[in-house]
């Protein structure tokens, strides 16, 4: 049996508003900040469906209505919003949301199956809201999806597991000397990578064990983990899709600005620079599969008991503080001056606020870091 498009009430709540006077719709497109994903535990998958990704009523793993910040104003900072929809889903990028049909996938693999794209979903409800007398208030995320930079991140999270895992085995009797980290950037000498983000490059373990006398030191299955240049605004070389985000973002205010909504917020995008990452689950869970990752489990397993460490080198933070400036500002670039709409600048969100769990979790905003968010939309409506 085939599965129909559904219309806009499938991604919608309801209840009585506490004054019917002050009755207002709330209506949310984006991505997974918005939609909101929550990996409640880490998992050796990126399948939505087994490795712990939260959903909720509507049965969309990755997709959380009410986790999301806008569920969260919905629910606890405005109880005169009688209908809140939400269109975001995982993965989405700017494009998807102006455009996104029936059959276009979410990053969780859920078809998108919606009479019309999240955009035109979210300008008949808003319009409806209106002719019903109703506010109306639209708020978005959209455009860190357009770039590779979620895939960079994930990268990332390996190296830095991988670092700390080999820095934890040369405290060992059981390394000689020789057992080494490195980061490496295309273009670069060993030992520089300050260009990696821009370059690429990746990281790699060599891991040497000593051996009795006469047989020298034996050489585990090196490491290597891959980090792709990134191709988002203010990289060398951004992606067609990066430089669409300006267009689409202006579309997608322009849109709810003509559909008639009383407050057009844009949610720009908090740093991820406090992330932090699960090591242990990096290790035993991403890369357990590695040779060299079986062999020291067996011979010095206690140096697999890792915490949390920083998902971005301290030698790359002041690059990816310019990267998230440069993508916030690309996505307000061509703006229009409105008094309706609010491009409104995130909440500073600390480690205990963003998800450490992988391979999924880090860097998404956990419950406090969407409280956060929540009473950043309640300014930003008024």
């Amino acid at each position: 049996m085939v599965d129909e498009p559904k219309d806009r009430d499938a991604d919608r709540v309801c209840r009585r508003p506490e004054d019917s006077s002050k009755d207002a719709v709330l209506v949310a497109t984006g991505d997974s900040v918005t939609s909101a994903y929550h990996q409640t535990r880490s998992a050796a998958s990126t399948n939505c469906a087994i490795n712990n990704s939260a959903k909720d009523h509507r049965n969309l793993p990755g997709n959380d209505m009410f986790f999301s910040y806008a569920g969260r104003y919905y629910r606890n900072l405005n109880k005169n919003i009688s209908e809140y929809y939400n269109f975001a889903r995982i993965g989405f990028t700017t494009d998807d949301i102006v455009n996104a049909v029936a059959g276009t996938q979410d990053g969780c693999a859920n078809n998108w199956n919606r009479v019309k794209p999240p955009l035109g979903l979210a300008d008949d409800a808003v319009r409806a809201a209106k002719q019903a007398g109703k506010k109306a208030y639209f708020v978005t995320t959209g455009g860190v999806n357009n770039t590779n930079w979620t895939k960079m991140l994930e990268q990332f999270a390996k190296c830095r597991a991988l670092e700390v895992l080999t820095e934890a085995f040369k405290a060992t009797v059981f390394s000689t000397n020789k057992t080494k980290f490195e980061w490496w950037a295309r273009g670069q000498m060993p030992g520089q990578w300050d260009k990696i983000i821009d370059n690429g490059g990746g990281c790699r373990a060599t891991w040497w064990v000593p051996r009795p006398w006469p047989f020298p030191p034996l050489l585990l299955n090196p490491i290597r983990i891959g980090v792709p240049a990134y191709d988002g605004p203010g990289s060398p070389n951004p992606s067609a899709l990066s430089r669409q985000i300006a267009d689409d973002a202006k579309t997608i205010v322009d849109t709810m600005l003509a559909a008639g909504a009383d407050k057009v917020v844009w949610m720009l995008y908090y740093s991820i620079l406090p992330a932090e990452v699960d090591l242990a689950a990096v290790v035993s869970q991403i890369l357990g599969n590695y040779a060299g990752i079986r062999y020291l489990r067996n011979i010095v397993p206690w140096i697999f008991n890792l915490g949390n460490a920083s998902l971005v080198p301290v030698q790359l933070v002041g690059r990816i503080r310019t990267l998230e400036t440069d993508l916030n500002n690309a996505i307000k670039s061509k703006f229009p001056v409105n008094a309706k709409l609010v491009a409104q600048t995130a909440p500073a969100l600390g480690a205990g606020d963003i998800q450490k769990t992988v391979p999924m979790g880090c860097p998404h905003p956990n419950g406090s870091g969407h409280d956060k968010l929540a009473n950043t939309l309640k300014t930003a409506i008024g």
